[in-house]
């Protein structure tokens, strides 16, 4: 959906603390990656090197977003020490029955568009990377074959212009659900001594009914990474046993909230880049077309969020970052 942002993903069958460590140290690079290294360490977060698309010199850091389920990771890379304008963010995602999705999204600057970059380059690099990546994480944990994942990461990204605060608290707002949500009913149960609310009034915990009248439990918790966004992660347990197809909602949704001035690199860029990522069992992933139903979700958000922050007209911008300046002159 979002074109500037490029994600990947691959399945591993370790835990998440593992593959975290492996991926927060630089000096292993070399090992997975195709070409990206590292040279030097000039301070202690940063390193000096080169990437997989140019080979140039690059400055790159590594910075771990803390998180209670779903550890966050993103390398920031620049051509000097001060300036660090491209991203990648890696989420740690659990998978059902173990393992690790290690979800991988990279953002193409709207001022540096090259050709190579817009015949797909990232994304193809990028799986070939995470494919590699598997097998030295799973060979170093003694497999001597690739182990199959139960489960496919699903994923979309819509622009928002709006704060990340704004956007977050709507998110994490269960209440606001059955606004957007095409799985998601207000149960009659919602309201009573059920509901824990936070300090602004919002549910972050509640009963509620899905498609077909099934009840289930649902509780959403929000993380706050500073000027690097926020993340809202949406947990659901079913009463009905099995309960897991396409017309209930997921057991695990995490939402990245992405402000655009720091993933696309443009410091004077508005809104944010809204990411979205379901696990989903590969039974349901054609079933009722699990993706486009999430696009169609992310659209009523979009168009919820602009109008709450005062920019309804955005909605009608598309899908991807445009500065407003340009959208209100046309």
């Amino acid at each position: 959906m979002e074109k500037h942002t490029v994600p990947v993903s691959v399945y591993v069958a370790v835990d998440v603390a593992r593959a975290l460590s492996f991926l927060s140290d630089l000096n292993h690079l070399s090992m997975w990656t195709l070409g990206t290294r590292v040279h030097e360490q000039v301070a202690v977060d940063t390193w000096v090197g080169e990437v997989s698309a140019s080979g140039q010199r690059i400055y790159l850091r590594a910075v771990t977003l803390a998180h209670p389920e779903v550890p966050m990771l993103e390398w920031q890379c620049g051509k000097s020490m001060d300036h660090l304008s491209v991203v990648h963010r890696l989420c740690l995602l659990p998978a059902l029955g173990g393992g690790v999705h290690v979800h991988w999204i990279s953002f193409r600057r709207p001022d540096v568009e090259t050709v190579l970059g817009g015949q797909g380059f990232d994304a193809m690099a990028h799986q070939a990377e995470c494919l590699r990546l598997k097998a030295v994480l799973e060979r170093n944990a003694g497999r001597t074959a690739p182990a199959m994942a139960p489960e496919q990461v699903l994923a979309c990204s819509v622009f928002v212009d709006a704060p990340a605060a704004t956007l977050s608290a709507y998110l994490a707002d269960l209440g606001s659900a059955a606004q957007w949500a095409a799985q998601w009913e207000l149960g009659p149960e919602t309201g009573s001594a059920s509901r824990l609310t936070g300090e602004s009034g919002t549910l972050k915990e509640g009963r509620f009914r899905d498609a077909y009248g099934r009840a289930f439990t649902a509780s959403s918790s929000l993380i706050d990474h500073a000027d690097l966004g926020q993340s809202v992660l949406i947990r659901t347990v079913h009463d009905v046993p099995n309960a897991a197809d396409p017309w209930a909602p997921p057991f695990l949704q995490v939402f990245a909230v992405l402000p655009c001035a720091h993933v696309l690199g443009m410091p004077a860029a508005d809104g944010c880049v809204l990411h979205r990522m379901v696990p989903t069992p590969w039974r349901y992933v054609e079933q009722a077309d699990s993706l486009a139903a999430m696009r169609g979700e992310s659209l009523g958000i979009k168009r919820r969020v602009e109008g709450l922050a005062g920019h309804p007209e955005r909605f009608a911008d598309g899908l991807s970052y445009t500065p407003a300046i340009a959208a209100a002159s046309v």
